[in-house]
């Protein structure tokens, strides 16, 4: 037996819903994954617990989607073999005598993607109408009670606003230089690196000359936000330089003083109110057309006031022709999305073959809110899709405040209990909270009254401060995990709590992040209610050990151990320096090592540990195994 190097223990992390929708599961797949970790070594394994109504992910590819219209999605399939998947992992596990956690996100409520407006997909009963169609794949309560979400604040004549003959269209480019800032959650990667050497480079005021966008631009409308015609009325294009100030979404200056910018002036435009979409393409090299679109680009009436809009430059993907099993049902209410909505050079970050076409898919409003890559939201492209109106509702985040919202939570811990768990970390992050303009969301019921009772203030017509909301929210949450502990305490079982360094501040950029819930929690309490502690960041390869450090201290004065995440493909942690790194922190017990599924096609790649074939056959990565074992033993 070789000598090990690193000596802390490591435990692998299954997200079981991205494995039941890539890799065809047959009676044995389960057992014969667990056999193969177990053979590695591993004595603890974490899963990824899918919520009930099993809600979409990221994208359409991790959804319940019919089996005929795609290769190489099984998630049907799948569930029909292994029932509960849940219920199976934990089972098998304690066949084999291995430690099993659940990972369960509160949070993750699908919603994720739309389709157009009068298309249906598999289950029409998981979505709900929205700007941008029909939004998709929520889980079990929300498909039932929408009302559940996160609410916006309320816009005073919003239905007569947004109803308002579209006049002039204004869209600013950004000459100076684009500081993109990789925020909370990691250093910036290769890729990130790439994009902003070409996309922040700063632009002479001759740019107006040299690449003028006048005779580069035409319009398109549309009825669904599916198909999209040229415009047949007139309009004129002037471009102007002009110094503006730079704000993101949420109304806050991205910088101190003022910055150079290109604006275009689109008017003598007669777009009626039945028209609710726009499309604005631009025939230039995408360095120029640098911009935050949910501030940079607006719509206006006739008499000069603006209408509350929503801009993207994400357009809809469909699979390619090799990814496709059989032609497309050719029935008229039917819709095939299979992959990443892409903006613009963000198609080669995400492992995208870019072939995207607005003028037949439409666009996804607010896809990551403020950005991948950007928390202020900066993208360029070459077309952007304006919607009248903006977000009613969170994609699909429940509003913790409905003590049905919080029933619904503990009712699901309840059953991951009977099914035999060893304990329930619980996380936070999702990909379910996707908007830009977080600022402006809090405004259940339950949180005004709340408000109400420690502020005074009505907070629908009274100004409320966005980030005390979010406190009243993490308040409403840490009642949630204080009620879940108990009952996970009762079963004898143990709490594990995920964490991020951010927790330690109330820096509203943070929050923002397109896989937070918006909320501020006072983590030294669901501390107190944990057993073990996880802390996720994305070091992407480069661990920092002062991250989380009054976490980890807290932690470590109460005997609880910690983990920290290592990620095989998102973070490219696999290497000897991460991990001495770690073995160096005292205050570290051991590594979640994340995530398990080697998955790759022409439009979708994740690096991992184990593969599931299209025969349910599990085999290793021999590439991840050997840069593991490299790692592990002397």
């Amino acid at each position: 037996m070789p000598k090990r190097k690193f000596t802390k223990p490591i435990s692998p992390v299954i997200d079981i819903f991205p494995q039941l929708c890539l890799g065809r599961y047959t009676l044995n797949t389960i057992g014969d994954e667990l056999d193969l970790l177990q053979g590695l070594g591993f004595k603890r394994v974490y899963v990824v617990a899918t919520p009930p109504g099993y809600p979409m992910l990221t994208v359409p590819l991790l959804d319940v989607v019919n089996p005929l219209y795609a290769a190489g999605q099984y998630a049907l399939q799948s569930i029909l073999t292994v029932k509960d998947a849940n219920f199976a992992y934990a089972y098998e596990a304690h066949k084999r005598g291995m430690e099993i956690f659940a990972i369960m996100k509160p949070y993750e409520g699908g919603g994720c993607y739309t389709i157009p407006h009068g298309k249906t997909m598999l289950l029409k009963e998981r979505g709900v109408s929205c700007i941008g169609g029909e939004r998709q794949g929520l889980d079990a309560l929300l498909s039932e009670h929408p009302e559940f979400r996160v609410k916006s604040k309320p816009i005073p004549d919003y239905e007569a606003k947004i109803s308002r003959t579209i006049a002039t269209i204004t869209l600013s480019f950004m000459l100076d230089q684009v500081e993109i800032d990789p925020g909370w959650f990691g250093p910036p990667s290769e890729a990130h690196l790439r994009y902003v050497d070409r996309m922040s480079a700063v632009k002479s005021d001759e740019t107006l000359e040299t690449h003028p966008l006048k005779e580069r631009i035409k319009i398109w409308t549309s009825y669904d936000n599916g198909s999209y015609e040229p415009y047949e009325g007139e309009y004129v294009i002037e471009e102007q330089l002009r110094q503006e100030r730079i704000l993101d979404a949420n109304r806050q200056p991205v910088y101190e003083g003022e910055s150079r910018c290109r604006q275009v002036t689109i008017s003598k435009l007669h777009i009626p109110s039945d028209v609710p979409y726009v499309a604005v393409t631009l025939d230039a090299d995408e360095q120029h057309l640098v911009t935050i679109p949910f501030s940079m680009i607006q719509m206006w009436a006739e008499n000069g006031e603006e209408i509350p809009s929503t801009s993207s430059g994400y357009v809809r993907n469909r699979a390619t022709e090799a990814d496709k099993q059989t032609e497309q049902i050719p029935e008229r209410d039917q819709w095939f999305l299979q992959t990443f909505a892409t903006v613009g050079e963000l198609a080669n970050l995400v492992n995208v073959i870019p072939g995207s076409d607005f003028r037949k898919d439409g666009f996804e409003f607010d896809k990551y809110g403020p950005g991948i890559l950007s928390n202020a939201g900066w993208q360029s492209s070459r077309v952007y899709g304006l919607a009248r109106g903006k977000f009613q509702y969170m994609k699909g985040t429940h509003c913790e405040a409905y003590p049905e919202v919080r029933e619904y939570w503990l009712e699901h811990v309840n059953k991951l209990l009977a099914m035999g768990f060893d304990g329930i970390d619980i996380r936070l992050q999702n990909h379910s909270g996707q908007i830009s303009n977080d600022m402006d969301f809090g405004y259940n019921e339950p949180i005004a009254e709340e408000y109400r009772r420690k502020h005074g203030v009505n907070i629908y017509t009274e100004q409320a401060d966005p980030l005390e909301l979010m406190r009243i929210r993490g308040d409403f949450f840490a009642q949630f995990v204080e009620q879940a502990s108990q009952l996970i305490h009762d079963k004898g079982k143990k709490l594990q709590m995920h964490f991020h360094d951010f927790y330690q501040t109330e820096d509203s950029r943070a929050y923002s992040h397109w896989t937070t819930p918006k909320i501020i929690v006072d983590w030294k309490r669901l501390m107190d209610c944990s057993d073990e502690v996880t802390i996720k960041n994305a070091f992407r390869g480069s661990y920092n050990q002062m991250l989380a450090d009054e976490i980890k201290q807290r932690a470590r004065e109460q005997g609880k151990p910690v983990w920290v995440h290592a990620y095989i493909h998102q973070g490219n942690d696999i290497t000897d320096e991460f991990f001495h790194a770690i073995e160096q922190d005292e205050a570290v017990a051991g590594v979640l090592l994340y995530e398990m599924q080697d998955y790759r096609s022409s439009t979708f790649r994740n690096i991992g540990l184990i593969q599931i074939g299209a025969d349910g056959k599990v085999t290793s990565n021999t590439e991840t195994l050997e840069r593991l074992n490299s790692i592990i033993h002397s």
